[in-house]
């Protein structure tokens, strides 16, 4: 992981990053890279503290939900029952409730700028926003949805020292930072050994010293990785605030998104910017992330509660890549340990075992020895099997297949039909899609069709297929036993010349399958469609006269160019031991590459000769 991320840095041009991973509180890796400073030497290590951003707003939600805990506040009373001061000249602010600062949906504005960044410490920030809420209208109705906005954890930090009678710093440090052991923690106020922070680039050719970010519950904290990795496993272990604060603060809070959310789409907690990772949700793990931006340090922290698993990334970088280098080492680090997390294969897992069909595959399904494995037949051959691990009430496949990235299986009942499904992600949706029906065996019916290869007549062959087609030949694959041909999704054998489809695979085309009837020895039809047997494909002579709109196939042996018309498209098919590609396209192509049997499209008429 190392190299990885020093190679990451460069690439995204970051001047100085600190990682570190928490596996059951215990630290796994921990890794500093780059200079504390531009132009000098000085390494940055561990112990090298960076403006976190807003992380901040964690620190500021734990205090509220501590003072919850104590019964002071209460979060679905309205801020102005707690702080006296909080007036504004919309009178909806009084419906402004604790909550609603925690998920953003106050209604107030975002940020108010003015002293909120400073060369130094500038307390009175706070006043200043308050003076500045008298003469401001809401931006919404409190409650109405969530947008996020700065200003609401800044005043929820005045909350927290108005009940407490404390500074934040002072009730941080009292009640967060030092009963865990952050010693490397600190707020604004305290002023920082150059040798322990690190300076963030600009674009003056210099760096920018201390950063004081004044609205301290926004985004002033200064922190470790490893103390940020120190603070996620207390809140996971309850040694901060209550479990029931903390189920409060790492559920889905968010207020009418504009987007609709699916269920384990991304979406504000209390102070959390995600309550679900989508890569970490297809795996089985609930997710809860914050990130951080200033004007020079970029920031990411998240952690899986079930895997207790906490995953910290500090850097300075004007580039917005920090969170996803957070997940890709985390990622990298449950690869490498998928195997601490998988459950035993139940001895129930051998009832799903069997031969499912698909639109366009026949997967096997196989329990041996407590293990599960899928295997699929992809042009005529079975794919090496793939051992699945147990995840709750599914199966996941660590890596990608099938095209998706850590498939997650499942298996239901319904109407006397066994079902395969997958889970996946699309961006950040999760789906659900049902890809198989457990075949039910039959007498082993035959079918005539000769085991060759057979080139699709009338098929308009675009852009959208050139150089990934692999359905203009196609290999029927025979399954006596199971009374199944696949041609090229799986049809049930009536007798020796008809196919008809069997699977009803819900959400799924699979409904709208085509009959296959065998014409004769050399031709067949599916659907619209009509194929030649490619043994029957003679050699392409000197000249000849399309007849009919069907593709005329020719065998191809020598590479001299042809000469056609411009309305005649020429393509180019090569076949190789298990499956055929477009090779040559009279449309995109200078000239013929090596290829097996070439083809002719144009109109009725048009004359083809050899040049």
């Amino acid at each position: 992981m190392k190299a990885f991320i020093e190679k990451y840095c460069q690439e995204k041009d970051i001047q100085a990053v600190s990682v570190c991973i928490h596996d059951h509180n215990q630290p796994v890796f921990s890794y500093s890279f780059g200079n504390r400073q531009r132009g000098f030497s000085d390494q940055i290590n561990g112990h090298t503290r960076f403006t976190i951003g807003s992380i901040s707003k964690l620190f500021v939600t734990v205090a509220v939900l501590q003072l919850v805990d104590q019964n002071k506040i209460d979060l679905d009373h309205p801020v102005c029952d707690y702080v006296s001061n909080f007036i504004m000249e919309d009178c909806r602010y009084r419906q402004i409730t604790v909550r609603m600062l925690l998920n953003h949906s106050s209604g107030l504005p975002s940020t108010s700028f003015r002293g909120k960044y400073t060369n130094h410490y500038y307390p009175q920030y706070i006043f200043d926003m308050l003076e500045m809420y008298r003469q401001l209208p809401l931006k919404s109705e409190p409650g109405k949805y969530s947008v996020y906005c700065n200003d609401g954890f800044v005043l929820a930090q005045y909350l927290v020292e108005t009940v407490s009678q404390m500074s934040f710093r002072d009730y941080c440090l009292t009640y967060i930072v030092n009963p865990i052991g952050m010693k490397d923690t600190e707020f604004p106020g305290a002023v920082l050994n150059e040798d322990t922070y690190a300076h963030a680039p600009n674009d003056y050719e210099r760096d920018f010293n201390q950063e004081y970010v004044n609205g301290i519950g926004s985004g002033g904290v200064y922190s470790t990785a490893e103390d940020l990795c120190l603070f996620l496993d207390a809140l996971n272990d309850y040694r901060l605030i209550s479990q029931e604060s903390w189920e409060e603060m790492s559920s889905m809070q968010y207020i009418n998104p504009i987007q609709t959310l699916s269920l384990n789409a991304n979406g504000y907690g209390l102070g959390f910017d995600h309550t679900a990772l989508p890569y970490f949700e297809a795996m089985g793990f609930k997710a809860s992330a914050k990130g951080g931006a200033t004007f020079g340090y970029m920031s990411y922290a998240y952690f899986l509660p079930k895997r207790k698993l906490s995953v910290a990334v500090l850097s300075t970088s004007k580039e917005s890549g920090v969170a996803a280098l957070a997940k890709e080492l985390g990622k990298m680090y449950l690869q490498k340990y998928q195997e601490e997390t998988k459950l035993m294969i139940p001895k129930q897992a051998i009832q799903i075992e069997g031969i499912y069909g698909a639109d366009n595959r026949v997967y096997q399904i196989q329990y041996k020895k407590e293990q599960l494995s899928l295997a699929y037949y992809q042009m005529g051959k079975l794919t090496t099997p793939v051992f699945l691990n147990k995840i709750e009430t599914e199966y996941v496949y660590p890596g990608q297949l099938l095209g998706f990235d850590h498939p997650r299986f499942g298996f239901i009942d319904e109407h006397d039909e066994t079902y395969m499904y997958v889970t996946y992600l699309d961006g950040n949706v999760e789906i659900r899609s049902v890809i198989g029906q457990k075949i039910k065996r039959g007498e082993g019916k035959k079918m005539s069709i000769p085991g060759k290869y057979y080139l699709k007549m009338n098929e308009y062959i675009d852009q959208r297929t050139f150089y990934t087609q692999d359905l203009q030949v196609i290999a029927p694959i025979m399954m006596e036993t199971l009374d199944v041909v696949l041609f090229p999704f799986p049809l049930r054998i009536i007798d020796e010349r008809h196919a008809v489809p069997f699977i009803e695979l819900p959400g799924n085309y699979s409904r709208e399958m085509c009959d296959l009837i065998s014409l004769d020895q050399n031709q067949l039809q599916l659907g619209p469609y009509r194929y030649i047997n490619s043994d029957q494909i003679k050699a392409m002579p000197e000249s000849f006269t399309l007849m009919n709109t069907d593709t005329h196939w020719f065998r191809y042996e020598n590479q001299e160019v042809i000469q056609q018309p411009e309305h005649v498209r020429v393509i180019g098919i090569k076949i190789m031991e298990n499956e055929a590609k477009v090779s040559y396209d009279s449309l995109y192509c200078d000239h013929i590459l090596d290829i097996d049997y070439i083809g002719f499209m144009g109109k009725v008429g048009d004359v083809i000769e050899w040049k």
